[in-house]
Formats: structure tokens, C-alpha cells, sequence
């Protein structure tokens, strides 16, 4: 341990605050070079940094260590980056591809819609025929109820009224309702 070691091993026996103070004016830009060294990204290095102080303030180090306070926290800064440099290799080993994340969300998303086309064709299939019948000529096939109502021979207010029935069902499916309520769960 050098002078300036031993004079701050002291000041910290009696005035703890202070002498972190000194030590964090000495060391940080020092240490943060050091964290330079490992990580090219220099917020990072700061960080990492930062988080050894605060661990050595708040483990108060200061009394356990023997060799100087600048090989400390070389040791503590170089051996953090290493940690940092593991997490950020195991987090890329796991980072799934774009390309495939996107085909894998793809397929998700047909099979939502394939899963909810199927339970709204069970529900549209339980629909009185008549309703069914205008509710795909209007909806489906965009056809005005005017167009609906020549084609089904019936006048347009009993079009509408097929279409208000076929609508009134399908909100009211215990089918489209439990499968809805079981995807908002998830």
C-alpha cells in the first residue's frame, strides 16, 4: 500500500464519507479507461464502473482490503467486465434470429386466425338460414341490402331485420364469447 492508500484506510476508520469521496475522485476515470479496455461501449464501461463503487460502499470493502485500493478495483472493474462480456455472450447465443422470430410470429398469428375462423364458421354455421344467407351477401360479398333483398326476394327491412338476428347470435354465441373470454386470459 502506498502513502495516499494508507492515509485513506485511516480516513475511513473516522470519516467514512469523505474518504469514499477521495477514492471515488482518484480511481473513477482510471477504472473507467480500465472498463475501456474490455467494453468498446463507453456508458457501459461507466456502469460498470459505478456498480463496483457502489458494491465496495455498500459491502464497506474499505476494512478488507490489504493490497492498495487501486489494485482493488482493477482487479473488481476487470473482473465485472468479464461478467458483463458472459451475459452478453449468453444473451446473443439465445437471441432467436429476426428472420425466424418473424416466420415463428407468422405462424402464430395464422394459427390465432385459423383457430378464431374456425370457431366464428361453427358460430356463423348455427345461425337460422335465412340470416345466414344475408348476412353473406351484405358483409361478405359487400352487396347493399337493396342487392340482398332482390336476390332473396324479400324486401329490405326483413333483410335488416335477418341482418340485426344474425348480428344479435353471434354476440350472444356462447361459442365466440368462451373463445374470446379464454384468449383475453392469455
Amino acid at each position: 500500500m502506498d502513502k495516499e492508500d494508507i492515509r485513506l484506510k485511516e480516513l475511513f476508520e473516522s470519516n467514512p464519507k469523505e474518504a469514499f469521496e477521495m477514492l471515488f475522485i482518484r480511481y473513477y476515470k482510471p477504472m473507467v479507461l480500465t472498463a475501456r479496455i474490455y467494453s468498446a461501449n463507453h456508458p457501459e464501461s461507466e456502469d460498470i464502473v459505478q456498480h463496483v463503487f457502489v458494491k465496495f460502499w455498500e459491502d464497506g470493502l474499505h476494512s478488507k482490503i490489504n493490497t492498495s485500493f487501486r489494485h482493488y478495483l482493477h482487479i473488481s472493474v476487470r473482473n465485472n467486465c468479464f461478467n458483463h462480456l458472459k451475459q452478453l455472450k449468453i444473451r446473443q447465443q439465445y437471441k432467436p434470429d429476426p428472420e425466424q422470430e418473424s416466420q415463428v410470429e407468422q405462424a402464430v398469428d395464422f394459427m390465432l386466425n385459423k383457430e378464431e375462423s374456425d370457431v366464428f364458421e361453427k358460430a356463423y354455421s348455427e345461425l337460422p338460414p335465412q340470416s345466414r344467407k344475408a348476412f353473406e351477401m351484405v358483409y361478405f360479398a359487400g352487396q347493399s341490402y337493396q342487392s340482398a333483398a332482390e336476390t332473396l326476394s324479400v324486401s329490405v327491412n326483413t333483410v335488416k331485420s335477418h341482418l340485426k338476428t344474425a348480428l344479435r347470435k353471434l354476440k350472444n354465441s356462447t361459442l365466440l364469447n368462451n373463445y374470446y373470454r379464454e384468449r383475453k386470459k392469455s
